[in-house]
Protein backbone atom coordinates (compact mmCIF):
# COMPACT_ATOMS: atom_id res chain seq x y z
CA UNK A 1 0.00 0.00 0.00
CA UNK A 2 3.05 2.30 0.22
CA UNK A 3 4.21 2.02 -3.35
CA UNK A 4 1.81 4.89 -4.61
CA UNK A 5 2.63 7.65 -2.15
CA UNK A 6 6.34 6.66 -2.89
CA UNK A 7 6.14 6.68 -6.33
CA UNK A 8 5.00 9.65 -5.72
CA UNK A 9 7.33 11.40 -3.94
CA UNK A 10 9.95 10.20 -6.44
CA UNK A 11 7.97 11.88 -9.40
CA UNK A 12 7.81 14.86 -7.40
CA UNK A 13 11.74 14.97 -6.83
CA UNK A 14 12.99 13.86 -10.32
CA UNK A 15 10.66 16.91 -11.96
CA UNK A 16 11.71 19.31 -9.24
CA UNK A 17 15.86 18.71 -9.42
CA UNK A 18 14.83 19.06 -13.50
CA UNK A 19 13.76 22.19 -12.87
CA UNK A 20 10.16 21.06 -13.93
CA UNK A 21 6.72 21.76 -12.66
CA UNK A 22 5.14 19.83 -10.33
CA UNK A 23 2.47 17.35 -11.59
CA UNK A 24 -0.80 18.90 -11.75
CA UNK A 25 -3.85 16.80 -10.53
CA UNK A 26 -5.90 15.27 -13.15
CA UNK A 27 -9.53 15.81 -13.11
CA UNK A 28 -11.68 13.96 -11.90
CA UNK A 29 -12.53 10.70 -13.93
CA UNK A 30 -15.80 8.16 -14.51
CA UNK A 31 -15.66 4.55 -13.74
CA UNK A 32 -14.82 3.46 -17.20
CA UNK A 33 -11.34 5.38 -17.08
CA UNK A 34 -9.78 4.56 -13.72
CA UNK A 35 -10.61 1.27 -11.84
CA UNK A 36 -8.60 -1.52 -10.29
CA UNK A 37 -7.52 -4.20 -12.62
CA UNK A 38 -9.94 -7.33 -12.04
CA UNK A 39 -10.03 -10.83 -12.88
CA UNK A 40 -13.36 -12.00 -11.36
CA UNK A 41 -14.88 -9.12 -9.96
CA UNK A 42 -16.69 -6.37 -11.51
CA UNK A 43 -17.80 -4.90 -7.91
CA UNK A 44 -16.93 -1.26 -7.54
CA UNK A 45 -14.37 0.39 -8.90
CA UNK A 46 -12.45 -3.40 -10.18
CA UNK A 47 -13.27 -4.50 -13.89
CA UNK A 48 -11.07 -5.29 -16.86
CA UNK A 49 -9.36 -2.69 -18.90
CA UNK A 50 -10.97 -1.09 -21.97
CA UNK A 51 -9.68 1.07 -24.41
CA UNK A 52 -11.25 3.74 -22.64
CA UNK A 53 -9.31 2.86 -19.55
CA UNK A 54 -7.01 6.20 -18.84
CA UNK A 55 -6.07 4.81 -15.63
CA UNK A 56 -5.76 0.71 -14.21
CA UNK A 57 -4.56 0.41 -10.94
CA UNK A 58 -2.55 -2.57 -9.51
CA UNK A 59 -0.84 -3.27 -11.82
CA UNK A 60 2.58 -4.67 -10.15
CA UNK A 61 4.54 -6.82 -12.59
CA UNK A 62 5.45 -6.55 -15.90
CA UNK A 63 3.52 -9.63 -16.86
CA UNK A 64 0.56 -7.49 -16.02
CA UNK A 65 1.11 -4.70 -17.90
CA UNK A 66 1.82 -7.23 -20.72
CA UNK A 67 -1.40 -8.90 -19.80
CA UNK A 68 -3.49 -5.38 -20.08
CA UNK A 69 -1.35 -4.61 -23.19
CA UNK A 70 -2.58 -7.64 -25.38
CA UNK A 71 -6.03 -7.27 -23.80
CA UNK A 72 -6.40 -3.82 -25.23
CA UNK A 73 -4.50 -4.85 -28.51
CA UNK A 74 -6.91 -7.63 -28.86
CA UNK A 75 -10.03 -5.41 -28.23
CA UNK A 76 -8.54 -3.30 -31.03
CA UNK A 77 -9.11 -5.86 -33.71
CA UNK A 78 -12.52 -7.12 -33.41
CA UNK A 79 -11.77 -9.42 -36.23
CA UNK A 80 -9.95 -12.01 -33.63
CA UNK A 81 -11.78 -11.21 -30.31
CA UNK A 82 -10.18 -13.06 -27.56
CA UNK A 83 -12.86 -13.97 -24.93
CA UNK A 84 -11.48 -13.04 -21.73
CA UNK A 85 -9.98 -15.58 -19.46
CA UNK A 86 -10.23 -15.74 -16.04
CA UNK A 87 -7.58 -18.21 -15.72
CA UNK A 88 -5.34 -16.23 -18.00
CA UNK A 89 -5.88 -12.73 -16.07
CA UNK A 90 -5.05 -14.54 -12.70
CA UNK A 91 -2.15 -15.75 -14.17
CA UNK A 92 -1.08 -12.91 -15.42
CA UNK A 93 -1.88 -10.20 -13.02
CA UNK A 94 -1.80 -12.16 -9.54
CA UNK A 95 1.83 -13.01 -8.53
CA UNK A 96 0.32 -15.78 -6.08
CA UNK A 97 -1.56 -17.13 -8.63
CA UNK A 98 0.91 -17.66 -11.61
CA UNK A 99 1.44 -20.85 -10.55
CA UNK A 100 -2.39 -22.16 -10.53
CA UNK A 101 -2.87 -21.64 -14.19
CA UNK A 102 -0.48 -22.56 -16.86
CA UNK A 103 0.83 -20.58 -19.66
CA UNK A 104 -1.45 -22.06 -22.25
CA UNK A 105 -4.64 -20.12 -20.74
CA UNK A 106 -3.02 -17.36 -22.53
CA UNK A 107 -1.58 -18.76 -25.75
CA UNK A 108 -4.84 -17.09 -27.33
CA UNK A 109 -4.23 -13.83 -26.30
CA UNK A 110 -0.56 -13.34 -26.23
CA UNK A 111 2.20 -12.87 -29.20
CA UNK A 112 4.92 -15.61 -29.74
CA UNK A 113 6.74 -13.54 -28.20
CA UNK A 114 5.12 -12.45 -25.54
CA UNK A 115 4.44 -16.22 -24.59
CA UNK A 116 8.16 -16.78 -24.83
CA UNK A 117 9.21 -13.55 -22.41
CA UNK A 118 6.62 -15.27 -19.82
CA UNK A 119 8.20 -18.47 -20.33
CA UNK A 120 11.33 -17.04 -19.71
CA UNK A 121 10.21 -15.70 -16.12
CA UNK A 122 8.80 -19.12 -15.28
CA UNK A 123 12.44 -20.70 -15.77
CA UNK A 124 13.97 -18.30 -14.04
CA UNK A 125 12.89 -19.45 -10.52
CA UNK A 126 13.81 -22.37 -11.94
CA UNK A 127 17.65 -21.31 -13.15
CA UNK A 128 17.95 -19.96 -9.55
CA UNK A 129 17.15 -23.65 -7.35
CA UNK A 130 19.47 -25.09 -9.28
CA UNK A 131 21.82 -22.56 -9.14
CA UNK A 132 22.79 -21.28 -12.99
Amino acid sequence: KEDDPLNGFWLYKCLREKGMPPVQPLPSMREPEAHNMACISSRGLYRRPSNASIAVHFLKTVSAMRYVAATLRAKRQPAIAVPPSRRCCSRMVWPSERAQHPLEACERLLSAEEMEAERAIDAAPERNRLGR
